[in-house]
């Protein structure tokens, strides 16, 4: 706007007008400031609209991604919206959000200052709760699906040789003779019985059929147990023989078809939980 007397012009900008009206000062180095932070505003609220876009957009979305997708865009909507108001203004701007957060603060009996700080955290704890439940989300998919999806691979859960890490299924359940599973009887005197898978594939056929078996109970299981909590069993009759098994004070060889799978909740190998180990019986 500009205002001629006597040959002098001086020219206010909608801020300054506001404020003249107002009867209040505006400095520019807040008013710039004020700019240049709603700029940033503005590029973190397409951001998340962005996040939103990928999904509602994403293959087969689960309920989080899809109930994220409408948080996001309307979160990142109002981010943008307040933003652009700061950056013609140079006034300092409150999302939606954050008003309605307050407001619902200083109606439980909250000081003004108080609301104010509740409803800034509340905006910016938006996108980041909408994050970690996603995160949590893809935690729980990985843990319940990683079997279900991908044929057992026994050589990815054994450990190393003496040690404690990792499992033990091949090196003390598959592939095992008559004669070996009664010396190891000998020289484990705390066993009732020992068995052995007859080969690997017949022990990774059988191992993959038991966790589809149990893949309800399994998912549960990985939804609620802690890591290092007990190691979980599995058991599951796959309707042929795949081992045999000996019992202490008897000389006689069992035909098995019974598969009892042993789940411990630690981090091996890549795998958020691994086998222990398994064994027919």
């Amino acid at each position: 706007m500009d205002d001629e007397v006597e040959g002098l012009s001086v020219a206010l900008t909608p801020v300054q007008m506001a404020a003249v009206l107002g009867g209040e000062d505006v400095p520019e180095s807040a008013s710039l400031s004020n700019r240049v932070w709603g700029t940033l505003g503005l590029v973190g609220g397409v951001v998340e609209l962005v996040g939103a876009g990928v999904l509602c957009l994403a293959p087969e979305p689960t309920m989080v991604s899809k109930a994220g997708c409408v948080v996001l865009g309307v979160h990142g909507s109002d981010t943008v919206s307040a933003s652009a108001r700061q950056m013609w203004t140079g006034q300092l701007q409150r999302t939606a959000t954050a008003i309605t957060a307050d407001a619902a603060a200083q109606s439980l009996g909250a000081s003004p200052e108080t609301g104010a700080q509740i409803g800034l955290a509340v905006d910016v704890a938006v996108p980041l709760f909408v994050a970690s439940g996603l995160v949590a989300a893809r935690v729980i998919a990985v843990r319940a699906g990683r079997f279900r999806l991908e044929p057992v691979n026994l050589l990815r859960h054994e450990g190393p040789l003496n040690t404690k890490i990792g499992g033990h299924t091949i090196r003390e359940h598959v592939g095992k003779t008559e004669v070996e599973l009664f010396e190891r009887l000998v020289n484990k005197p705390s066993l009732p019985k020992v068995s052995s898978f007859h080969n690997l594939d017949i022990a990774e056929r059988a191992i993959s059929a038991t966790v589809r078996a149990n893949a309800r109970a399994i998912k549960a299981w990985s939804r609620s147990a802690a890591v290092g909590s007990k190691p979980m069993v599995f058991e599951h009759n796959v309707g042929s023989v795949v081992g045999i098994g000996v019992q202490r004070g008897s000389t006689a060889v069992s035909q098995l078809s019974n598969v009892r799978l042993i789940l411990n909740m630690k981090s091996y190998n890549g795998m958020p939980y691994y086998i222990l180990t398994a064994h027919p019986f």
